[in-house]
């Protein structure tokens, strides 16, 4: 068996206008058959660039199944808006992954105090989904019987936003 050709030292350089402008020093070590090293190294998979989002109510009752619902719309909603103001290259080639964010959320559907928990995209898809959850704000205000069923008037959230 023959090891692949090609390795050795190689250098780059950047031409303009019949002049060197810059070059890069680098080097190709093929020792394993490229046949063998691809079969051994699945292919990496990319997210195919859906959004979902669930959310959390730390503090939560009957009263808020309908306005959580309500949420997850406005979440949603608020996701795709973002993205349609962004660069969409930001999104290339990105493994499949979540960000976790938890905010406090007033009876009038004011948001504060965000924090990311866990991100397993990268640092531009975390602030994104965390710009998208500010730009969405104020939402709507709670159900009457929200208030009365928890007993204070913030409530602690955690949205997961999934891209995969």
């Amino acid at each position: 068996m023959t090891l692949p050709r090609k390795s050795g030292d190689y250098q780059l350089k950047l031409i303009i206008n019949d002049s060197v402008y810059d070059t890069w020093d680098f080097t190709v070590n093929r020792e394993v058959p490229a046949i063998a090293a691809s079969a051994a190294v699945p292919p990496s998979v990319y997210a195919k660039g859906n959004f979902s989002t669930s959310i959390e109510g730390l503090e939560t009752t009957d009263a808020f199944n309908q306005y959580d619902d309500y949420l997850l719309q406005a979440f949603n909603d608020a996701v795709q808006k973002e993205y349609a103001n962004v660069s969409h290259d930001d999104f290339a080639q990105v493994p499949p992954g979540r960000v976790i964010v938890q905010f406090d959320l007033s009876e009038n559907g004011q948001f504060s105090s965000p924090k990311i928990i866990e991100n397993t995209l990268n640092e531009t898809l975390g602030q994104f989904f965390l710009r998208a959850l500010q730009n969405g704000s104020p939402y709507k205000a709670w159900p009457a019987a929200a208030r009365a069923a928890i007993g204070t008037g913030s409530r602690s959230v955690k949205v997961t936003f999934y891209y995969d």
